[in-house]
């Protein structure tokens, strides 16, 4: 469980710096301001990279989705009793993941593509292909998409 908890805090890393590297680049080499709280700093990219990011999020939840339909049907609702975070709820879960998930070392509330699901007491880990980790993807796009802004 230890791996896997440490996964879940390096997803929220991996998420927050590059929000804020999204939004360093947006505004001409800034510096964002030294919070956790990314809604806010995501809050003002600009609009289609806000839209991009959604697009990218709302793909990995739709496989948690698949995958948590099983396990309920396999398992019943009692035995899976996991609810996906909206792009929103997940960026407000990243900043509590950031100060509070390396001293509680439990994730709490909904849980977030990031290669793993929880609920209250169970954590379950999946593959990349069937539980895609959507930190890992964001830094791959965002690489991808500032190299070609930087090109234009």
């Amino acid at each position: 469980m230890d791996f896997g908890v440490t996964g879940i805090f390096l997803y929220a890393l991996i998420v927050e710096l590059t929000i804020k590297g999204l939004w360093s680049y947006e505004n001409e080499g800034a510096e964002a301001e030294h919070t956790h709280n990314i809604e806010k700093i995501f809050s003002d990219l600009l609009a289609g990279t806000q839209a991009e990011i959604e697009v990218m999020y709302e793909s990995n939840r739709t496989h948690y989705t698949r995958i948590l339909s099983e396990g309920k049907r396999q398992l019943g609702e009692d035995g899976v009793r996991v609810e996906m975070a909206s792009l929103i709820e997940a960026l407000q879960w990243n900043a509590i993941a950031m100060a509070h998930l390396k001293y509680d070392h439990i994730p709490r509330g909904k849980t977030v593509p990031a290669g793993a699901m929880w609920d209250g007491e169970t954590i379950w880990f999946g593959s990349e292909k069937d539980m895609p980790n959507f930190g890992l993807q964001l830094v791959d796009w965002a690489a991808n998409d500032l190299h070609r802004r930087g090109n234009r």
